[in-house]
């Protein structure tokens, strides 16, 4: 696919932060797009990237405004996300936006209504989702693995990001968080395999007030922080799959799976749905655990690919349903988790594991 006149779709990039050259290199190597230029908030930023990778500098309000670009990848900090891809909808423009699209509900609908009134595509990450990990456990589970789906048990752990990222702020302020930053490739992976979640249940603490940042300039800086950071969900899916995710920043050593997978014939441990790749390995009973060839899809680091996806497929993981169900479940999560209930969910993409599709 193509733009108009059998052109490569125009696209620019919001946002100079750490995660955008994977993002450049991808979009600049894929034929299916020319990346025109990039803008950041920072304009030292914006001239470093732009000489780098050989594409035009601009401001946010330039790049929002320029009636060249077709679709912009929304690579700005999270709490910017909700605010500047509406700008970009409102201005005629295709978004794929970096997780988390919004934090409510209501947010990412108001996105949804813009784009579908303008005919623009409108997703976000994570497009690991798309990888041959999260595709050879999905070819498993459909191929009978594990017999019949139980539960799952979901693991992001670590000490947080202060000792590695420069700028570590945003991760400790509103929007923030282990849920909202790590949650989505989780989610997006268990939503994809078993369904739509139906209702959830968390409890929710904060164990350190405050965080040393640990490299660069800032090192040694100390910050405040304003969000939960230990967060632990039991998921209830449509499909009858009830399963735990724990989200943690104050959790340096453990050794769980990222992701393991019960059921009546079998179990699973999926790989990092942080990455595109393996290993993904799975036992039956009576058997050991055995590394599981992969399937179709990816396995280096390909995001960017989720923009393609937008406008080869619909229905595709990373497209609007997905994603504003993602949201609804982690907004529902830390509000279940300050009120003290489980809370229903509204949305349901159709999706997720299909008992009637096995052999």
């Amino acid at each position: 696919m193509a733009g108009p006149h059998g052109q490569p779709i125009r696209v620019g990039i919001l946002g100079a932060g750490n995660i955008c050259s994977i993002y450049i290199e991808n979009l600049q190597a894929d034929p299916m797009f020319d990346l025109v230029g990039i803008a950041d908030m920072v304009p030292e930023r914006t001239q470093s990237r732009a000489e780098k990778y050989g594409i035009e500098g601009m401001t946010p309000d330039a790049m929002i405004q320029r009636d060249d670009l077709q679709a912009v990848v929304n690579l700005t900090p999270p709490l910017a996300h909700f605010g500047t891809s509406k700008a970009l909808l409102q201005a005629g423009k295709s978004v794929y936006c970096e997780k988390p699209l919004a934090f409510t509900l209501a947010e990412v609908q108001e996105l949804v209504a813009l784009a579908e009134a303008s005919g623009l595509r409108l997703g976000g990450a994570p497009d690991t989702v798309l990888g041959a990990g999260v595709n050879t456990v999905m070819d498993l589970i459909q191929g009978g693995h594990v017999g019949t789906p139980v539960g799952y048990a979901a693991h992001m752990l670590c000490g947080g990001h202060e000792s590695w990222h420069p700028d570590p702020d945003f991760y400790y302020q509103p929007g923030g968080g282990p849920l909202f930053d790590m949650g989505p490739y989780y989610l997006t992976a268990l939503v994809h395999w078993f369904g739509p979640v139906a209702s959830v249940a968390a409890s929710a603490r904060t164990v350190r007030d405050h965080r040393t940042i640990g490299s660069g300039p800032r090192a040694g800086t100390v910050f405040p922080v304003e969000v939960m950071t230990h967060i632990v969900c039991t998921l209830t899916h449509h499909s009858g799959v009830i399963g735990t995710l724990t989200t943690s920043f104050e959790t340096p050593s453990h050794e769980l799976p990222h992701i393991e997978i019960h059921g009546t014939g079998g179990a699973i441990r999926a790989a990092d749905p942080n990455g595109f790749g393996g290993p993904v390995v799975a036992r039956q009973p009576g058997q050991e655990w055995g590394e599981m060839p992969l399937g179709s899809g990816p396995e280096n680091n390909m995001r960017g690919l989720g923009l393609r996806a937008l406008y080869e497929d619909a229905s595709s993981p990373v497209g609007a349903p997905r994603v504003a169900h993602v949201v609804e479940i982690m907004a529902a999560a830390l509000e279940s988790a300050q009120q003290k209930s489980v809370l229903t969910l509204a949305t349901r993409p159709a999706c997720g594991w299909d008992s009637t599709a096995r052999a």
